[in-house]
């Protein structure tokens, strides 16, 4: 079980004692009584329950018990009284988004005296059952990936500073795995993922790769060939200029060069304790879109015109030849990753 300490403080009040013994209450500690009440929070293993467990600091004075009152949702009850040397107690059972506060009483000489106080904030839990899911918004103070269960964050920033993080091979990743961006536009960077957590356990996924980047436009199509020359009768000579076949098209131009990947986004994972905890961390540049098919050939000429009842005939050109396919787009940056599992840097690239 871990323990943290998320909030103290001193509080100097008065709180009559209920009905069953009804001690005059008192408006102000003996000197030599300087309780400082700290309450640390205690998960269990169950998700969306904790235990408190409370400490304090007292001098030695005279008083015969010491009390543990809880206001929880309104309402005040008296949840423990101890004998004067105990200097701890536990609460168990709170369930997350409580906000129970506690009040550390002194019983002396059938005079109650408000020691001190703290407030305990239980945080939220987040199950994160097989499925993909977007981001929260909301803090979570424990967050559970079950096997199947899928973060994709389409680019958004991830932040994540939790007391605990369970992962039972749940994955994080900006987008489906081979999506590529549409064509004529870039691929999408890498979400930047950062994630603190006081323990850690299991095996986490985290893709922050780039998109693969669109394709490039095609090419324009070939010119049309030139048409072929028409007979013609030359009178009064023994020759005629024969009708010519049409020209080749022109051949199309070639596609434009596909657009850039994304680049990876930066990952940070820093867990003050894992156990058998495993990163797997992706974040490279996404890849050049494809080129732009090459636009096709253009038309032949048309073919030269000739008498009906003329032995030759001639024919349209025949179509240009189709242009080449542009390049590749250029591949994202690869981006940075930091991995520090207790207090040692296992891995840092820039």
């Amino acid at each position: 079980m871990i323990w943290w300490i998320v909030l103290f403080g001193a509080f100097v009040g008065c709180a009559p004692e209920p009905a069953a013994v009804q001690p005059e209450a008192a408006h102000a500690p003996r000197a030599s009584v300087v309780p400082l009440l700290k309450g640390e929070l205690a998960p269990t293993s169950m998700p969306g329950l904790y235990d408190v467990k409370l400490r304090w600091e007292i001098e030695d004075g005279f008083y015969e018990q010491v009390w543990i009152k809880r206001t929880l949702a309104g309402s005040k009850e008296v949840m423990a009284q101890l004998p004067p040397e105990s200097r701890q107690w536990t609460d168990t059972g709170l369930t997350s988004g409580s906000h129970p506060r506690y009040e550390i009483v002194l019983l002396s000489d059938a005079l109650l005296t408000s020691m001190s106080e703290v407030q305990v904030n239980i945080p939220l839990d987040w199950v994160v059952e097989a499925g993909v899911h977007a981001p929260p918004s909301t803090s979570y103070g424990r967050i559970f990936l079950r096997e199947g269960a899928v973060i994709r964050t389409h680019g958004q920033l991830l932040e994540w500073d939790l007391l605990e993080l369970h992962s039972d091979g749940g994955r994080i990743e900006t987008y489906p795995e081979a999506a590529v961006a549409s064509p004529g536009i870039p691929g999408g960077p890498g979400s930047t993922v950062s994630i603190k957590a006081q323990f850690a356990s299991g095996h986490l996924t985290v893709n922050a790769s780039g998109m693969k980047g669109g394709q490039g436009s095609p090419g324009a199509k070939g010119p049309t060939g030139d048409g072929g020359t028409p007979f013609v009768n030359l009178p009064g000579s023994h020759q005629d200029l024969q009708a010519r076949d049409g020209s080749p098209g022109g051949p199309g131009t070639a596609g434009g060069q596909g657009f850039s990947g994304g680049d990876g986004g930066a990952v940070m994972i820093d867990v003050a304790r894992a156990a058998d905890f495993l990163p797997f961390v992706t974040s490279a540049g996404g890849e050049g879109g494809e080129g732009g098919p090459g636009g096709p050939g253009g038309d032949g000429g048309s073919a030269g015109w000739t008498p009906r009842d003329f032995a030759h005939s001639p024919q349209p050109g025949p179509i240009g030849s189709a242009g080449p396919a542009g390049l590749v787009g250029l591949p994202g940056k690869a981006g940075a990753v930091s991995i520090k599992l207790n207090g040692n840097h296992l891995f840092s690239v820039e």
